[in-house]
């Protein structure tokens, strides 16, 4: 026994000499871990937005099912026609959440035909437009992450989704350096909805005969090989319905009539221009992440880990996927404001969407990793 105990001590006098001051106790197990409460996560969303949003869905999944789900407030504000409570069927405009449709569905056609993000894109662009510097140097992972150079910049008529703008655009080319510096322009996924029907094997028609049978063929391809496959044929739209009175409202101007974004968008599709209810959308995210439906998880983890058509945010459980959409002008009165986002937190097999028809009080990626990291206890 004395052999022990003088053992004992010698090994704790190592331990201080070693340690170069005091002794360094053995690090216990942690007997209070944090556990995450999907109650708590909804708690915190519903006070973060019941009193600072027009109205709202919310959908929250975990491990593959659906675990919260619910709306708020009004869709239609009393002076626009009375009023009229948000609903989770509701189709709202989801902005750039659509870039993350179309970038599924490039991913899957370029696995498809053997490809990688590293192909360039030159061959599939329509052979009678003039193609500018450098751009027989831009692949599909510059479209995707927005590296092609593209900017925002020159005559108005190069500037925008539209087919003929982009045309103008493909020919006054982009600058080496500006590859370099990531810059997000919606005119990257617009180019997708031009090049995603040749990647499926369409030839390009010349002229402007080009612009509605692209437009149209990347329509079809979305609804079949996204929506279809997700259980949800025929209910993106790409025009609202406008019987279901979703109006959109920038708080700014509480008294003003809101907005409702009328009129066929397929001409702008690929960047923006979807029309999905906050569960439809959710359904998508969630076959993505639980199932090969979408893309195996090779691809998945590519598109990922090299943000392709969305993002890694910081949290504090680690890095969580996202990508937002919006639409707003607080300086002009009366435009209605519109947020949307969705996350997914690998950590914990959780997944959040979110959609709103007004202003909200910060940036939707924040609230949705904050609120999130608040809901461990």
């Amino acid at each position: 026994m004395k052999l022990k105990i003088l053992i004992s001590a010698a090994i704790l006098c190592l331990l201080y000499y070693f340690s170069g001051s005091a002794f360094i106790p053995i690090p216990q197990p942690d007997t209070e871990k944090k556990k995450f409460s999907y109650s708590r996560f909804a708690a915190n969303l519903k006070k973060k937005l019941d009193d600072t949003t027009t109205g709202y869905g919310i959908s929250i999944y975990g491990k593959g099912v659906l675990v919260e789900h619910f709306t708020h407030g009004l869709k239609r504000k009393a002076h626009d026609g009375g009023d009229k409570a948000f609903e989770d069927s509701d189709r709202l405009f989801i902005a750039s959440m659509s870039k993350t449709i179309t970038a599924i569905a490039t991913i899957q056609l370029l696995k498809e035909d053997g490809l990688t993000p590293n192909t360039l894109i030159k061959d599939y662009l329509p052979p009678d437009w003039e193609l500018g510097n450098n751009i027989d140097k831009i692949t599909f992972r510059d479209l995707l992450t927005h590296m092609s150079g593209i900017r925002s910049n020159g005559p108005q008529d190069c500037n925008g989704e539209l087919y003929k703008q982009l045309k103008c655009k493909i020919s006054k080319g982009v600058r080496l350096d500006s590859m370099a510096v990531q810059s997000y322009q919606n005119m990257n996924f617009a180019l997708l909805r031009i090049i995603i029907p040749k990647l499926e094997g369409f030839n390009h028609l010349t002229g402007e005969a080009n612009d509605t049978s692209t437009a149209n063929k990347y329509t079809r391809y979305v609804h079949k090989n996204v929506f279809d496959k997700c259980g949800l044929s025929g209910r993106a739209l790409t025009k609202p319905d406008l019987a279901e009175n979703v109006w959109y409202y920038n708080l700014l101007y509480p008294n003003l009539a809101g907005q409702r974004f009328p009129g066929d968008w397929t001409p702008y599709l690929g960047a923006y221009g979807w029309f999905v209810s906050v569960d439809d959308y959710a359904t998508v995210i969630n076959k993505l992440f639980h199932s090969d439906k979408l893309l195996d998880k090779a691809w998945r983890d590519t598109m990922t880990t090299d943000g392709l058509g969305c993002y890694t945010y910081g949290g504090d459980h680690g890095g969580y996927y996202w990508h937002n959409g919006g639409w707003s002008d607080s300086e002009s009165v009366g435009i209605g404001n519109l947020n949307t986002c969705w996350m997914y937190y690998p950590d914990n097999d959780v997944m959040c969407v979110g959609m709103v028809n007004s202003d909200i009080p910060g940036w939707f990626p924040d609230i949705l990793a904050h609120e999130y990291d608040k809901a461990w206890k």
